[in-house]
């Protein structure tokens, strides 16, 4: 369910200064248990593994072939841009 700003704000305000219980407390830990962590957002990553994800993009070829270039040629003609429309900032 989305909620409008003006009734997060109605929430949050009622919600201020709300003790939580324990119990509460355990569930929403368990809720978090498995997923990862925010602190681990933006953390760099070590050499070896840059070097182990180079070494496996560089065998992959991610190139599109001459038929499937022509094909997706052939099925977007006739169909407006994806940004037709849309105002210029």
């Amino acid at each position: 369910m989305i909620h409008s700003k003006d009734t997060r704000i109605l929430i949050s305000k009622n919600l201020m200064g709300h003790e939580v219980t324990e119990e509460t407390r355990e569930k929403i830990s368990e809720g978090h248990k498995g997923k990862p962590k925010e602190w681990l957002k933006g953390k760099s990553r070590s050499q070896k593994i840059k070097n182990k994800i180079r070494e496996t993009k560089q065998n992959q070829d991610c190139s599109h072939s001459e038929e499937t270039k022509r094909k997706i040629s052939e099925a977007k003609k006739g169909k407006a841009p994806w940004n037709k429309g849309m105002k210029l900032k």
